[in-house]
């Protein structure tokens, strides 16, 4: 081996002495280094300062030049040399002559600028223009010592050298302790190596020269190892991360909220899907308590401390969660993490069943509602087929038919040809159809009134036919009655009881509106000589066609009714001119003594009307007080010769 290889024998004179060379050298350049960059540091930023100061300066001497104040020129100058900094100033007009310099009583001529600011200068020439209002006045020159900091600098390069003798010195001497500790230090680190890998275990301890290209060697053998090493272990960082990555991705794309609580029930870990549940503004839920977003959970807590104490591994149940005054039903499942001894973790898998609660809910409203329905419901699949039946159409097809078993087609129930044939266009319909029919039951036609709606599967197509049978025999029955109470049988017009309610609308409705109406009182005139010549069944059929052709001759809007015997009442809205009632009447007169024929007998009568016409100025009067006031211009119009009109006003 050559001298360099060994650690045992005693290093050369230029060994000894280099490091300490280059580590003065190192510390020479350094100390130089630094001088200079602060020199030159201080030199721009003490020029930086009176530049800005003089820009300053010089605008208040253009001012000063401007108004001719030289006097004052000359003393803000002086104030500006006082600085110790400052040899030399001179002030020129914008012709370059002389204004003012000092020291005093020098002249001389612009001088030079410095084109570069260098490390070692002494002396530098500041030019500043003096301007008032946008136009050069003169010029401003400054010279500026350097000297202090130069000299700062030199003092800063002789403590440098100094100090980089000293530390070379004290380098050297450390450089010649005892060698031993060198190869003390070579040989530890040797043994370190070999029990760090065994290869390395041909180089013993005990071995009398360990060269340095050996330790190299080993050294070398050393780090390949150390990166085979980590080449391992990043790949296997890899690989957990990626399998970190998916059971991540797995976790946040579980549509079902997971939560992992530690023993004192604080969060460790949420999925995405747990904030959309709590629907709480909290950026992290990480080690906040449980409870205070679902209470409930402490109602669980002698089972999930089973779960945590290894004496259950999983735990089943449900649990209500109210945020934002909404209800939540939740289902959840509790299981430990660890498998072996006491789980120090749980997970707790919840999932949102409100919308199942809500349609079981649902579903049985709608079932009790089914069966609780006064109508018929009838329900067929998409082969007509009947699926089910209410208690109300189980019980009317009972009463009609007979059976209790209402099973099979529809055929069943509806055996008339032409009424199924209605059926089946009724469920051929796309959606939905309303309307009335009569349909024979047990040999009874039964008036209907029929709601038909289909029921969709997924893919579009009629999975249900749903027919409702609403029995209208008895509304039929109370409407008759109700017709009966308020209408005259014979003549079919309203009687007096409709026509009290039908003026005390009208009134209240043209009142507000301030609209004006018409009462007319019209008794028929002969009618009774008619009725003993002709007999009851004449004059029945002269009053039908009275009304008749009182019905003809007045508008949809107005209101003809029978009082007894031959009196009738119009009732006629919106009338604003008397002109137009009296044109009326006319009609009606002409209409009224026309002839009637009832089989081989002919036979004519007339009337006599009277007009109540309500303005505004007597709309305020009482209904019963209105229908007098046109019974008696009834009256008046037959004092006058009858088949005659009398219209009174207020």
């Amino acid at each position: 081996m050559g001298q360099i290889n060994s650690v045992n024998r005693e290093p050369n004179l230029t060994s000894k002495w280099l490091p300490a060379l280059i580590v003065c050298a190192f510390m020479l350049c350094l100390s130089g280094f630094f001088t200079l960059y602060q020199l030159q540091y201080n030199q721009s930023f003490q020029l930086k300062t009176y530049t800005h100061q003089y820009q300053a300066v010089a605008r208040r001497l253009g001012q000063l030049i401007a108004e001719g104040k030289l006097s004052e020129v000359v003393n803000l100058t002086n104030n500006l040399a006082n600085d110790k900094r400052v040899v030399k100033m001179v002030i020129f007009d914008h012709q370059f002559n002389q204004l003012h310099s000092w020291p005093f009583n020098q002249k001389t001529t612009p001088p030079s600028l410095n084109t570069h600011l260098r490390p070692w200068t002494r002396e530098y020439w500041l030019k500043q223009e003096i301007t008032f209002e946008e136009r050069v006045n003169g010029y401003i020159y400054t010279q500026i010592s350097f000297s202090t900091l130069v000299l700062h600098a030199q003092k800063s390069i002789y403590i440098g050298i100094a100090l980089s003798l000293l530390f070379s010195l004290i380098c050297l001497l450390f450089m010649r302790r005892p060698y031993q500790y060198f190869r003390r230090f070579i040989l530890e680190l040797a043994a370190l190596m070999r029990s760090f890998n065994p290869k390395f275990a041909l180089h013993t301890k005990a071995q009398k020269h360990y060269t340095l290209a050996l330790f190299k060697s080993d050294f070398e053998a050393l780090l390949q190892d150390v990166k085979a090493k980590e080449t391992y272990q990043s790949e296997t960082m890899a690989q957990l991360e990626k399998r970190k990555v998916f059971a991540e991705t797995i976790i946040e794309a579980v549509q079902h909220s997971l939560v992992v609580l530690d023993k004192t029930y604080c969060i460790k870990r949420a999925n995405q899907a747990f904030f959309y549940l709590i629907e709480d503004n909290e950026d992290d839920f990480i080690d906040l308590f449980l409870p205070e977003f679902i209470p409930q959970i402490l109602d669980h807590k002698e089972q999930l401390d089973l779960i945590f104490s290894g004496e259950r591994s999983q735990y089943r149940s449900q649990l209500t969660l109210t945020s934002k005054n909404k209800t939540k039903y939740l289902r959840y499942t509790a299981t430990r993490l660890s498998q072996v001894g006491h789980a120090s973790q749980l997970l707790l898998a919840l999932e949102d069943i409100t919308s199942e609660i809500t349609s079981a809910r649902q579903t049985q409203l709608a079932a009790k509602m089914f069966q609780a329905n006064r109508n018929g419901v009838l329900i067929l699949d998409r082969r007509h087929q009947i699926q089910m039946v209410n208690p109300a159409m189980q019980s009317l097809l009972t009463e009609q038919l007979g059976s209790n078993e209402l099973r099979g087609d529809i055929k069943q129930l509806i055996t008339d040809a032409q009424q199924f044939q209605l059926i089946e266009s009724i469920l051929a319909q796309p959606k939905s159809w309303h309307g009335k029919e009569d349909i024979t039951l047990g040999g009874e036609p039964i008036p209907f009134e029929i709601n038909y709606t289909a029921i969709f599967d997924k893919q579009g197509n009629k999975e249900y036919n749903i027919l409702q049978f609403a029995d209208l025999r008895e509304s039929y029955q109370i409407e008759k009655l109700e017709k009966m109470a308020l209408h005259d049988e014979l003549t079919g017009l309203p009687n007096r009881a409709n026509l009290m309610k039908r003026l005390a609308k009208t009134q209240s409705q043209h009142q507000q509106k301030r609209l004006n109406y018409a009462i007319a009182f019209l008794d028929l005139d002969g009618f009774k000589q008619v009725n003993d010549t002709y007999g009851h069944d004449a004059g029945d059929y002269l009053l039908q066609q009275t009304a008749k052709r009182l019905r003809l001759h007045i508008r949809q809007s107005d209101l003809a009714a029978r009082l007894a015997g031959d009196e009738f009442v119009l009732v006629l809205e919106n009338y604003q001119h008397i002109n137009t009632l009296n044109s009326l009447a006319q009609k009606l007169l002409d209409a009224l003594t026309q002839p009637c024929q009832l089989g081989n007998e002919n036979f004519a009568v007339s009337a006599s009307i009277g007009i109540n016409y309500v303005t505004q100025a007597s709309i305020h009067m009482a209904i019963t007080e209105q229908l007098k006031l046109a019974d008696e211009a009834m009256y008046q119009a037959k004092q006058q010769g009858k088949n005659q009109v009398v219209i009174r006003e207020n």
